[in-house]
């Protein structure tokens, strides 16, 4: 819906102005050229200018992350380019008003098609033996479908922009 998610560009924040969406500040993402994250989840550190909840953990998932990896290749620094996502129509939910309510603590009667509401995804499927509580990660997600009994979220993005700010060697 050609609105940021997460960004590094405070500029990119303040362009939105709008408090109702949801975009997160984060510092550089460091991403090795050509090197899978071997991860389902990789949490980057987040805020929101807009709210008081303070840093969160924002989750990408690792195939978005290897995509980036193998698109910085050949990239000069300050060079920049749109990603297309081939996935991100897949990573959708359908789910009942009361699923809904209990994932996101949003009020099914105020939420539209075309909003954008918080997930979170844990990076333990499994419950753990020693009753550990699993890490969560946010995700944001844009409402694509409802009717009288379900919603159908799609939290996949399709696009990613990247600019190559620094170039290290290890």
């Amino acid at each position: 819906q050609d609105r940021p998610v997460v960004t590094s560009v405070l500029s990119v924040i303040t362009k939105a102005q709008d408090p109702k969406v949801m975009t997160f500040k984060a510092n550089p993402l460091p991403v090795r050229v050509n090197v899978s994250s071997g991860e389902d989840l990789i949490p980057i550190q987040v805020v929101n200018p807009y709210n008081e909840y303070g840093v969160m953990e924002f989750g990408l998932f690792g195939p978005e992350v290897d995509m980036i990896s193998n698109s910085i290749a050949g990239m000069g620094v300050g060079e920049s380019k749109v990603l297309t996502y081939p996935y991100a129509g897949q990573m959708s939910r359908k789910m009942s008003i009361e699923q809904f309510v209990n994932i996101t603590g949003e009020s099914y009667a105020n939420v539209q098609k075309g909003d954008q509401v918080p997930l979170a995804f844990i990076d333990q499927p499994q419950i753990p033996l020693d009753n550990t509580t699993p890490t969560s990660y946010l995700r944001t997600a844009t409402v694509v479908d409802r009717d009288a009994s379900n919603i159908t979220l799609n939290y996949g993005y399709p696009t990613v922009e990247i600019t190559l700010t620094k170039l290290t060697t290890s």
